[in-house]
Parts: C-alpha cells; structure tokens; sequence
C-alpha cells in the first residue's frame, strides 16, 4: 500500500512528540542536548529532501514543509534550553 507525503509528516510529528515527551527526555542536560541535536539533524535532512522535490513552507494550505519548518524552530529554542 502506497504511503503519502501526509501519512509519513504525521508520524514524523507523532514521533517527534513522542520522543520529545517528559517520560522519554532522558533527565541529563547532556543527554537532553544529543537527542535535540539528532532531531535537527534528522529534521534538517528531510527539509532538504522536500526542498530538492519542489516542496516548499507556506502559510495558505500548510503542508509537510510548513511543519517541518515549524519543528525545526521549536528544536532551536529547544537546543538553546
């Protein structure tokens, strides 16, 4: 069965809520800052992928871009904690 650009956006999202969560946040700072650091790595990679695909953030219709951007933002102030 064929997967969409959606499906896989919302799991990414669910994920990243997931592992981002009080119980899976390991207690140490350092630790902390791996996981932040590994989750902009990954975010950053899938934003390229979009971007060499055409796929761009956008306010009107918001799509995987957008919210790919929106994460990206979140883990900056995340890694500035």
């Amino acid at each position: 069965m064929p997967t969409t650009l959606g499906e896989l956006s919302e799991t990414a999202s669910r994920n990243l809520r997931e592992v981002i969560s009080d119980t899976l946040m390991p207690d140490d700072a350092r630790e902390q800052s791996v996981v932040v650091r590994h989750l902009t790595n990954l975010v950053r990679h899938l934003q390229t992928t979009l971007e060499s695909a055409g796929e761009r953030p956008r306010r009107a219709n918001p799509g995987p871009a957008t919210h790919l951007a929106t994460a990206q933002s979140a883990l900056r102030r995340a890694s500035g904690r």
